[in-house]
């Protein structure tokens, strides 16, 4: 078996291995092979370059190669493709499978008996010794893993280095999220390279996701993101986890995790990538940094993110973004999965993406996905590190203020979660949030003497009385202009533009994070039907991800199995997990119960839950109601009900802080026993 391995699951062993080093073959039984070798490797180590897979069915081949793609990946992120090879011994057959963004493309079966078989099989190996430069291993030449050459042009480009991993969503199939924080390490000057040997990863690195180091995170996938797909969630084979703890670490002793290593010696090139969003003015210096965020986006999603950040200009709430970017080869072309993809004449797509029998694993059509990168100035770090439960409570709001300035500047979130708030590391200032209708209802006018619209400006007229309040909760009490956010709502990809919403063709397809969908949304997608989401969805979304965030709470950690179990139905058990955990926590407070019996930050966290779901499904009845007679009708009346419901909770969820100021803000660390 290999000597490390993907988090949360046992050693992985493929049947064959090549190596990037001559072991010495009198000593096989004390070689270990490693999908990323650590600087304090022995001579016996050595690191995996490809992995064969041999079995008697081509099915269960595939779902095993994927799981050694997952741990490629796992430790060079930033790859193009991940190859296996599949021997099918009982047909003597030999394929190529190429894994990638978009999917897996695989090779005609070719025979190991017959010549032209085995001439085809030399003829890719020859291909692949042919590889000149990182490129063509399928390598970003602007990163070798540890560093990052970019900028918006040759003369103003820096040098970063990786500082920490926040984020690395492990998949073989999707957008393959990654983020981290980045440092400056030179301004138009040679990087110096002390702080990083060539073997060995950033000194610090979250992989578990989402901000949180020590339970499994939830899957960032959606159903727009092919959420069933065959290929969308394969699980690890040979998985060995404590039956007591389903979400503690694998009972392995003798296996690391893999870890990010440098990919190649070539150092970072600047590429003039394709620029989707610069921000104005001075551009970082030696020793600032950023947070970037790579990730392989559909075609048609590719510029979606950048063109959410420019409308929205860093408002409150929001990130500040410094340049948005699709990233291009050396010769120019976009760097994306399309040389892996079927022509657009091939009429067996699927079965071209497969390498199957058409219909033997359903995996829908082929997906081109490109390389993109955005990067902002701020540090952020999960909700679970908030100090105290009116922390949690305040950054929760300014999450909501960023909702609302990207709906005001036409795009509707669709994915809050626990990953896609981040609670800043330092409040940082921004301009003072403003309420401004003026841009979706501008093409509502005809519908200015009805009542959903006398009703949204009702709604917008009473926040706009709370921003003062909400000031006042800031660090700059009173102040007009400028204004401290304690968190943002970053994550933008997948937004849809709000105006005209219900003017194009929709397939009724749902985004989001499943463990933190609405209720509705959430048995929409368990049951395959079509669901319109809305604002009220979002909304129940914060409400889940408090949820999360206060029985994950890094400072005050659970005290009973009662909270450990619902802890275990986040882990994607579905909406009725979910429902069980409200229920309990409204327990919690129905009966008060003394707080031994759950966590001092729950204890205080429960009455104001309890309240906020209330108002939720209230206003979860309401929408139900007012969509009914307006759903087989024409756009604009669904539209304006939209915009209605997205002013209508936030001024709700300010008014119950104000009541439940005192005890969320009287909670103090309990004594610790000498």
């Amino acid at each position: 078996s290999t000597g490390d391995t993907v988090e949360t699951s046992a050693p992985l062993e493929p049947h064959v291995v090549g190596i990037h080093a001559h072991p010495d073959p009198t000593d096989f039984k004390a070689m270990k092979c490693y999908w990323s070798l650590r600087p304090e490797s022995s001579n016996t180590d050595h690191q995996i370059a490809i992995a064969v897979e041999v079995k008697d069915d081509w099915r269960e081949m595939i779902e095993q190669s994927a799981t050694y793609a997952r741990a490629q990946w796992r430790g060079a992120a930033h790859r193009a493709f991940s190859l296996v090879i599949g021997v099918h011994h009982k047909e003597n057959k030999l394929r190529f499978l190429i894994f990638h963004s978009g999917g897996l493309t695989a090779s005609q079966p070719l025979s190991l008996k017959d010549e032209t078989g085995k001439l085809l099989i030399q003829k890719i190996l020859f291909s692949i010794y042919s590889w000149q430069s990182p490129e063509d291993a399928g390598f970003p030449s602007f990163t070798d893993g540890c560093s990052f050459h970019l900028g918006n042009d040759k003369d103003t480009s820096l040098e970063w280095k990786v500082e920490e991993i926040y984020h690395h969503a492990l998949s073989v199939r999707g957008r393959k999220t990654w983020v981290a924080r980045l440092a400056v390490t030179t301004n138009n000057e040679v990087a110096d390279d002390n702080h990083l040997t060539a073997d060995r990863g950033p000194a610090t690195v979250n992989t578990v996701g989402h901000g949180s180091k020590s339970k499994a995170a939830p899957q960032d996938a959606t159903k727009g993101d092919n959420i069933n797909s065959a290929l969308g969630r394969l699980a690890i084979s040979g998985t060995k986890q404590n039956p007591g703890n389903p979400s503690s670490e694998p009972l392995v002793e003798d296996a690391e995790p893999i870890y990010q290593r440098r990919y190649h010696q070539h150092g970072c090139e600047f590429i003039q990538h394709r620029i989707l969003f610069l921000k104005s003015g001075k551009g970082p210096k030696r020793g600032e940094k950023c947070t970037i965020k790579l990730s392989n986006p559909s075609e048609a999603k590719r510029t979606l993110e950048a063109e959410v950040y420019a409308a929205s200009r860093g408002a409150f709430g929001t990130p500040s973004t410094l340049l948005a970017f699709e990233a291009v080869t050396k010769d120019g072309s976009t760097l994306s999965n399309a040389i892996f993809l079927p022509s657009p004449n091939d009429t067996q797509k699927s079965a071209n993406l497969l390498g199957l029998t058409h219909g033997t694993l359903d995996a829908g059509a082929a997906e081109r996905r490109s390389f993109c990168g955005i990067m902002s100035s701020d540090e952020g770090q999960s909700l679970e590190e908030c100090d105290t439960p009116w922390d949690l409570s305040v950054c929760l709001l300014h999450g909501m203020l960023g909702w609302l300035s990207y709906y005001q500047a036409g795009y509707f979130h669709r994915d809050v979660s626990i990953g896609n708030i981040l609670k800043l590391k330092k409040p940082a200032s921004r301009e003072a949030f403003r309420v401004s209708t003026d841009k979706i209802l501008a093409p509502l006018t005809e519908l200015a003497d009805t009542q959903p619209y006398k009703d949204l400006q009702t709604s917008a007229d009473t926040l706009k009385s709370q921003i003062q309040k909400i000031r006042d909760w800031g660090e700059n009490e009173g102040s007009v202009e400028v204004q401290d956010c304690k968190a943002i709502l970053t994550d933008c990809d997948m937004a849809a533009e709000v105006i005209g919403y219900f003017s194009k063709e929709h397939d009724g397809s749902i985004s989001g994070t499943p463990e933190f969908m609405s209720i509705e949304a959430r048995l929409a997608l368990e049951c395959g039907r079509a669901y319109v989401q809305s604002p009220i969805d979002d909304m129940e979304s914060f409400y889940w991800t408090a949820v999360w965030a206060t029985l994950n709470n890094a400072k005050f950690p659970s005290t009973t199995e009662r909270e450990e179990e619902w802890k275990r139905c986040f882990d994607d058990s579905g909406a009725s997990a979910r429902i069980m955990v409200k229920y309990g926590i409204n327990t919690l407070v129905s009966f008060d119960l003394p707080d031994r019996e759950c966590s001092p930050f729950l204890a205080v966290m429960a009455p104001m839950l309890q309240k906020w779901w209330e108002l939720l499904w209230k206003t979860n009845i309401q929408w139900s109601l007012a969509w009914k007679p307006v759903k087989a009708g024409p756009p604009l009346p669904k539209e304006l009900l939209f915009h209605q419901f997205a002013y209508k909770l936030i001024p709700m969820y300010v008014v119950l802080l104000e009541g439940e100021k005192e005890g969320l803000q009287g909670f103090s660390r309990p004594e610790v026993a000498a």
